[in-house]
């Protein structure tokens, strides 16, 4: 059994660590055997081995896309921070679970480097969410990729990534 703890900020207040870490502590002891993960937003320092002591298990945090298409994507930040955030996961000694979303006006090179970045990092499970545009959003005009697009891309990532847990989502 797994349980994640979410939140939607660009990265964790200490008090907002405090609080995690504290429900960590009190699931893994009322729980046995049960895997934590969480999806905090970027680490600063010392959070990730706050978190791994605590008994988070798994670090969610994707990298959308590839280092080459990623400013045309996020402008508030660069790769190198969600980068880093992955790094500190691992080197704390917990598992990632990082992948990105395809379909935003990228190239199929650039799915390629997002794999082989993500098989660089060593993460556990790939989340690929295929974009599904909104109106409203500024990626509202972008076409769907094709079944057969979708269907190729898996394979890649099937390819590079042969016993990560591949997951597929739509977002």
């Amino acid at each position: 059994v797994t349980y994640c703890m979410v939140t939607a900020t660009r990265g964790p207040s200490g008090r907002e660590i405090e609080t995690v870490t504290a429900a960590a502590r009190r699931i893994k002891a009322e729980i046995p055997g049960i895997q934590l993960c969480a999806s905090l937003g970027m680490l600063r320092e010392g959070q990730a081995q706050a978190l791994a002591e605590a008994g988070i298990d798994r670090y969610n945090h994707n990298l959308e896309t590839s280092p080459a298409h990623f400013p045309n994507i996020v402008t508030t930040h660069g790769i190198e921070d969600r980068i880093q955030t992955v790094r500190s996961a691992r080197a704390a000694g917990m598992e990632a679970c990082c992948g990105g979303i395809l379909g935003m006006g990228e190239g199929r090179e650039d799915w390629v480097d997002l794999a082989l970045l993500l098989r660089e990092l060593e993460v556990e499970s790939v989340p690929l969410n295929f974009l599904d545009p909104r109106g409203g959003t500024p990626l509202a005009g972008a076409e769907r990729l094709s079944p057969s697009e979708a269907l190729l891309a898996l394979a890649m990532f099937r390819f590079v990534h042969p016993s990560a847990d591949l997951r597929v989502a739509g977002g």
